[in-house]
Formats: C-alpha cells, sequence, structure tokens
C-alpha cells in the first residue's frame, strides 16, 4: 500500500515541494514513476483517487488495465481537484 506524503517544510528549504503537490503538478509523471518504475518496480492492484482527478489520469489507468471497480461518498464540499465529493477505486485486471 502507498499513499502520498505531505510533510512540512522543516529544514526550510527554498521551493519545496511535498510529494502530494508534486503529484498534483503533473500526476501522469508521477504515476509512471512511481506506480510503474518505482524502486520496485511495482505495480499496484488498485488505484485510489478522488473523482476530480479522474479525467487527467484516465489514459493511464485504462493503459495500465486499471477499470472503476468502486465509488464512495467522501463529502459534500469539494475544495479543488485535491478533495471532491466522491473517491473512485480502480482494480487492476490480471
Amino acid at each position: 500500500m502507498r499513499f502520498l506524503t505531505c510533510e512540512p517544510n522543516l529544514d526550510e528549504i527554498p521551493d519545496y515541494q511535498d510529494e502530494a503537490q508534486i503529484f498534483y503538478g503533473d500526476p501522469i509523471k508521477w504515476l509512471k514513476t512511481e506506480v510503474v518504475k518505482g524502486p520496485n518496480k511495482h505495480v499496484y492492484s488498485h488505484v485510489v483517487i478522488f473523482d476530480s482527478l479522474e479525467v487527467r489520469v484516465e489514459k493511464f489507468l485504462s493503459k495500465g488495465k486499471y477499470q472503476r471497480c468502486g465509488k464512495f461518498f467522501f463529502s459534500h464540499l469539494s475544495d479543488d481537484e485535491r478533495r471532491s465529493k466522491h473517491i473512485l477505486v480502480f482494480c487492476r485486471n490480471k
């Protein structure tokens, strides 16, 4: 299981970006690097995202043989593409 991290910039590094900021800056690049070509070259059985991201990553998911297998209510409020009303679960077909 793998989650995005968002550690605070305790070392006060200039132009610091946590992993979540890097992901949302270019989700496809992050997914290609971390999900397919990561240190363990692991392909995950599931990918969980907010529904607002689906359009941005749908080509990656379909190419990786992921299909939506669940949709769950998260919140009545949505602030941006980081948090939206539903969470989607994609399962990888073998």
